[in-house]
């Protein structure tokens, strides 16, 4: 699925699969060419090239390498149509924005890994935090524009096609399943990216809505608690941002990787601080282990927790669940405990 895909190899795992089956065709590999094998002619993500033996589709390019992926004839040697030439183009562009966001993803996890040798303040940590949101949103708004109304576009022709032409063949049923399954995951996508319902729903209500889509489409049940409610109005819309990520990035490494039954999660406001709290029955890790915490996500979680001069406490054991504390100091003057 299209949510299991986290780097590059699972990706074109994925593509390759998706166009064998779509187009019904054969041979279908990422091959990567040095930028000096080609020639000097101009190439877009996009660019469909006929081969002897097939096709090759530009998926990325930069000044090293081109990366196509290539693939048969169809069978009889029939010609692609207007409409599967269409899907292509935006299944290209849809591999290359992700495989971008993977490279920028990677080299702003490094550029945090050099700053954490040193001492980073609240302020960059906040700057960091800030400029990866508005990424973040500009990735979601170019997905929606392009690869999102595309393929929609593609979806609604299938249709006027059928009931056109009163066919309902079984290869373009299983076409429409998995352009509506692509729809549904760039929808989904977008909607991580961009959470863009913080500010009309405010954040009891986004982080319900978050949970009730793990319940789901995952195996755990969930248990959320609110207390002192009328402290989460009015909150600046950064802070409520973090508390949404950071709620967002605990289900994720839950469901990756947690094994839980049950997960547990309050929000409450005690003493002029806020807290909360995250505890499941999974199979929890060793806090020795360096790799296990940078495995849960749990550094990356600190620096935006100490953008706002709050800290994080963990506790957990090998097969004794994890239990995570958030704490994050009243930041307003008009809030009373």
């Amino acid at each position: 699925m299209s949510s299991q895909l986290h780097n590059e190899e699972a990706l074109f795992l994925y593509v390759n699969q998706m166009i064998r089956d779509v187009l019904q065709v054969d041979n279908v590999k990422k091959v990567r060419y040095d930028s000096k094998e080609l020639d000097s002619q101009s190439l877009n993500i996009g660019d469909l090239q006929q081969m002897n033996t097939g096709y090759a589709l530009l998926v990325s390019q930069n000044s090293v390498a081109y990366t196509f992926i290539t693939f048969s004839y169809k069978g009889k040697n029939t010609q692609l149509n207007k409409k599967e030439r269409s899907w292509l183009i935006s299944v290209a562009h849809y591999t290359n924005i992700f495989i971008e966001n993977l490279k920028k993803t990677e080299e702003l996890v490094a550029e945090i890994e050099k700053l954490r040798e040193g001492s980073i303040s609240p302020t960059i940590s906040r700057t960091l935090f800030l400029i990866g949101e508005k990424e973040r949103v500009k990735l979601a708004q170019d997905i929606h524009d392009s690869i999102l109304q595309e393929l929609i576009f593609i979806y609604k022709n299938i249709e006027i096609i059928q009931n056109r032409d009163e066919q309902h063949l079984p290869s373009l049923e299983k076409v429409k399943f998995q352009l509506n399954e692509q729809i549904n995951f760039i929808r989904e996508t977008c909607y991580d990216l961009n959470p863009f319902f913080l500010k009309e729903i405010g954040l009891i209500d986004a982080l319900s809505t978050l949970l009730d889509r793990y319940r789901k489409t995952c195996t755990f049940e969930i248990d959320f608690q609110v207390s002192h409610v009328n402290h989460f109005a009015d909150l600046s819309e950064e802070f409520v941002l973090v508390l949404y990520r950071i709620v967002q990035e605990w289900m994720n490494n839950a469901k990756k990787h947690s094994k839980a039954n049950f997960i547990y999660i309050s929000l409450s406001y005690r003493h002029d601080n806020f807290i909360l709290i995250y505890e499941d029955d999974g199979i929890g890790f060793d806090l020795n282990e360096e790799n296990n915490g940078k495995h849960f996500g749990l550094l990356g979680l600190n620096e935006r927790i100490q953008s706002l001069n709050g800290n994080l406490s963990i506790h957990t054991e090998p097969q004794q669940g994890l239990l995570l504390r958030v704490t994050i100091p009243n930041q307003r003057n008009d809030v009373d405990d």
